[in-house]
C-alpha cells in the first residue's frame, strides 16, 4: 500500500472530512466582503440584546467571545459589524455544498450537528485521480474558487478525519493520512480546545490536566458522564470508537448519462472504443460543469 492508502489491487478504502469552519460567519462575509478587515460577529438577532454566535479573528482580538450580547461587544469596539444568518440560509447552503461535493464523490454526508462539516466516501477513485492527495487538492481548490476556506483530510474514521481537520489551518489545507495507526497517533495529539467543544467543558477538563484527546479518552467513561454530562460522554464514545453511528450519505439524485444511438450494428472493437471514449469525454465535461 502506498502513502495515499491505495492497495495493489487499486481499491481505495478511505474517507475524507471537509471542514468549513464557522460556515455562518463565512456566508456573512461573502455577503459583505468589505467587512473582512474589521471585527465581525454573527448574532441570533441583529439587536443590542442579540446573542453572539460566531466571531472572526479581528473580533476575537478585541476580546469578543461567543455567548456575549451584541451590546457588550460594542462596548469593546465601536467598529463591530454584525449580521444574522438564518437556519434556513444555512440549510440551503449545506445542500448546495453537498451538490458541489458530489463532483468528487458519489456519497457525501453532511454533519447534522455541525453545519460546514462533510464526510466523503473516497473509495474507488484511483482510476479518476492520480492519487488521493490529487483528489483532495482538487476539492480544496474548488472550495477556494467558490470563496470558502476550509480543510480537507483523507483518513480512515469519521472522528479521526474530523479532529485532524479541526486542528489544521483552515486556509485550504489538505492532508492525507497514510494508515490507521498513524491517524490514531496524530489524533491523540490534537488539543481539546481545537475541537470547538464548549468552553466550560474544556476548562473543567484542563483543571484535571486533560488537554489532549489522548488524555481525554484515557479517563473512565462513567466518570466522564457523571462529572461532565451527556455531551462529554458522547464525545468520549465518539473519540474511542464506541459510538456506533449510522452513516447517512447523500447520493447523487440524478445519474449522469451520455448516450448515442448507432444507425447500424457495430462489431469492430476499435471503432466501439473510439465512440465510448468520445462519450466519456462528454460525460466528464458534464460532471465538471454540474
Amino acid at each position: 500500500m502506498d502513502q495515499d492508502g491505495v492497495s495493489r489491487s487499486g481499491v481505495v478504502d478511505r474517507m475524507a472530512c471537509v471542514e468549513l469552519p464557522a460556515l455562518a460567519l463565512q456566508l456573512l462575509l461573502k455577503q459583505y466582503p468589505d467587512w473582512s478587515d474589521f471585527p465581525v460577529v454573527v448574532v441570533d438577532r441583529d439587536k443590542p440584546q442579540g446573542r453572539i454566535l460566531w466571531v472572526n479573528t479581528h473580533a476575537r482580538a478585541c476580546r469578543i467571545q461567543t455567548g456575549m450580547r451584541y451590546s457588550a461587544g460594542l462596548l469593546l469596539t465601536r467598529t463591530l459589524y454584525a449580521g444574522e444568518v438564518s437556519s434556513a440560509t444555512l440549510e440551503e447552503e449545506v445542500e448546495s455544498l453537498v451538490n458541489r461535493l458530489h463532483r468528487f464523490s458519489p456519497e457525501v454526508e453532511p454533519c447534522q450537528e455541525k453545519p460546514g462539516v462533510f464526510w466523503l466516501n473516497a473509495s474507488g477513485l484511483s482510476h479518476l485521480y492520480t492519487s488521493l492527495r490529487h483528489w483532495a487538492n482538487e476539492i480544496g481548490l474548488a472550495l477556494k474558487v467558490d470563496g470558502f476556506r476550509g480543510s480537507v483530510v483523507v483518513g480512515f474514521t469519521r472522528f479521526g478525519t474530523y479532529a485532524l481537520a479541526r486542528s489544521m489551518s483552515s486556509d485550504a489545507a489538505v492532508a492525507v493520512v497514510r494508515d490507521r495507526a498513524y491517524e490514531r497517533k496524530l489524533v491523540d495529539q490534537v488539543s481539546l480546545n481545537q475541537l470547538g467543544i464548549e468552553a466550560t467543558l474544556c476548562e473543567g477538563l484542563q483543571k484535571l490536566g486533560v488537554r489532549t484527546i489522548r488524555a481525554f479518552v484515557q479517563l473512565p467513561i462513567e466518570g466522564v458522564r457523571r462529572r461532565f454530562g451527556k455531551k462529554a460522554h458522547r464525545l468520549h464514545q465518539w473519540a474511542t470508537g464506541d459510538l456506533w453511528e449510522l452513516r447517512q450519505p447523500r447520493r447523487i439524485k440524478t445519474p449522469f448519462v451520455q448516450a448515442l444511438s448507432l444507425d447500424e450494428p457495430e462489431a469492430d472493437v476499435s471503432r466501439l472504443l473510439f465512440v465510448i471514449k468520445r462519450l466519456l469525454d462528454q460525460l466528464f465535461v458534464k460532471i465538471n460543469t454540474h
